[in-house]
C-alpha cells in the first residue's frame, strides 16, 4: 500500500463509516483531517495516529486552509468519507479525490457539479452504484467494495448474558437491533412489530437525535417495558452471540454493516428490503418491505418458531460473506480502487473528470449474492 492517501472525515458521531475508515488504518500510517473533539478525533489521540483537526468546511475560507493542509501531506489521493468532506475536497484538493458512499440516498441535482467533480467513488453496494449512477456518474468512476468486519474479533468475542436486570436464562425470544436512532433506520416500524409480538423483548443498540422520540413512542403503544435501548456498545459481538434473532428495519440503505456482523455470528437475520440489504443477506435470512410493522412481525414470528431452520440458513451464508469481508480483502479492494482512480483521470476545463477507464467495474466487482 504505497499508495500515499490522506483521509477525511466530517462526521461528529461514530457510525458505520468511521468503523470501516478505522480498518483502514490499522495497516497504514495514513493521515485524517476530521473535526476537532469528533469521535474520529478522540479515537485518533487515543491511537496516537497521524492526524489533524479541521472545521471551516464550508466557507471559502475554511476550504482555502483545507486546501493548505492536504498539501502539506503531499497525497497521491484524498479519500472522503461524509458528504461534506466530499464537497469540501473537490474544492480544496489538487489531485485525484475518492469518495466512499455508503448510503443509497438519491443525491440532488444541484450537488450533480459536485458529483462529475469527483475521481472516483467506491460505493457499498450494487444498490448504491445504481443510485450514483442514476445521478450521472459514469459506471466507470464506480467501484462497488462492501464493508469489512473483524472477523477474528467476532469469533473471540464472549456472550454477553447480563443486560440490567434481564438474562438469557429468563428464556424470552430476545431481538437484537444495532444502527443511529436516525429516522432512515425507522426504528418506530420496529417498535410498532413488538407490540405485535407479546412475548418478545428487544435490545436496541445506538445512539440519536430520536432516543426520546422513540422512548415515547414506546410507552404510547405499551412495550417500553420490554425495550432496552443501550446506547453505543463496544460488545455487540458478544450480543449478537446470546440474541434470537436480528432485526434490521431501514427504509433507506447503503449495505447493512451490522448486517453483515449478524450473518458471520450465525444470528438468524430479518431485515428489509432497503438499498444494499438483500445483497447482503442473500438466502441467509428473511426479507420484507420496508415501513410494514406486520409483515416485519410475521417474519420474526416465523423465525421464532423454526430456530434451528433459521440458525442453519444463517450459517449457510456466514460462509459466502467470508470471503468478501474479510478485512485484508477490505482494505486490498479498496487501495487497489484508489489507485485505479488516481492513475487513470485527468481534469477537464470545468473541474470534471474525464478519461477514466471502463473495464475495472466489471472485471473487480465482488460477487456478493
Amino acid at each position: 500500500m504505497s499508495l500515499k492517501v490522506v483521509h477525511l472525515d466530517h462526521s461528529a458521531s461514530w457510525r458505520g463509516g468511521q468503523t470501516q475508515l478505522m480498518y483502514l488504518l490499522r495497516e497504514s500510517d495514513a493521515p485524517v483531517i476530521c473535526r476537532t473533539n469528533s469521535a474520529m478525533h478522540h479515537a485518533l489521540q487515543t491511537l496516537a495516529h497521524p492526524h489533524t483537526t479541521h472545521d471551516d468546511w464550508l466557507t471559502p475560507w475554511g476550504v482555502r486552509k483545507l486546501a493548505s493542509k492536504i498539501r502539506s501531506y503531499k497525497p497521491a489521493v484524498v479519500a472522503a468519507h461524509t458528504s461534506t468532506a466530499h464537497g469540501a475536497a473537490v474544492r480544496a484538493s489538487q489531485c485525484p479525490v475518492v469518495v466512499h458512499r455508503r448510503v443509497d440516498f438519491t443525491p440532488s441535482w444541484t450537488s450533480r457539479r459536485k458529483y462529475l467533480s469527483a475521481a472516483g467513488f467506491i460505493a457499498v453496494s450494487d444498490a448504491v452504484v445504481s443510485v450514483l449512477a442514476g445521478h450521472g456518474v459514469p459506471e466507470a468512476r464506480i467501484v462497488s467494495v462492501p464493508d469489512g468486519v473483524d472477523i477474528e474479533a467476532l469469533n473471540v468475542a464472549q456472550p454477553v448474558h447480563d443486560r440490567k436486570g434481564w438474562t438469557r436464562a429468563d428464556d424470552v425470544p430476545c431481538l437484537l437491533a444495532v444502527g443511529a436512532l436516525v429516522d432512515h433506520k425507522a426504528h418506530r416500524t420496529l417498535l410498532s412489530a413488538l407490540a405485535r409480538l407479546p412475548h418478545a423483548r428487544l435490545l436496541l443498540v445506538g445512539s440519536g437525535p430520536l432516543r426520546a422520540s422513540l422512548e415515547r413512542w414506546a410507552g404510547r403503544i405499551g412495550v417500553a417495558d420490554r425495550v432496552q435501548m443501550l446506547g453505543q456498545r463496544d460488545d455487540v459481538f458478544g450480543l449478537l452471540k446470546v440474541v434470537d434473532v436480528f432485526v434490521h428495519p431501514s427504509k433507506l440503505e447503503g449495505r447493512g454493516q451490522a448486517v453483515i456482523e449478524a450473518l458471520l455470528a450465525g444470528t438468524p437475520v430479518v431485515a428489509t428490503s432497503a438499498g444494499g440489504v438483500p445483497e447482503t443477506v442473500g438466502s441467509g435470512g428473511r426479507i420484507v418491505p420496508p415501513e410494514c410493522p406486520d409483515q416485519l412481525a410475521d417474519a420474526i414470528r416465523d423465525v421464532l418458531a423454526q430456530p434451528a431452520q433459521a440458525r442453519s440458513l444463517a450459517k449457510a451464508r456466514r460462509d459466502e460473506v467470508r470471503r468478501w469481508a474479510d478485512l485484508d480483502t477490505y482494505r486490498r479492494r479498496t487501495y487497489e480502487a484508489y489507485e485505479h482512480f488516481a492513475s487513470l483521470t485527468t481534469h477537464n476545463d470545468s473541474g470534471a473528470i474525464q478519461g477514466t477507464r471502463s473495464d475495472f467495474n466489471d472485471a473487480r466487482r465482488f460477487p456478493t449474492t
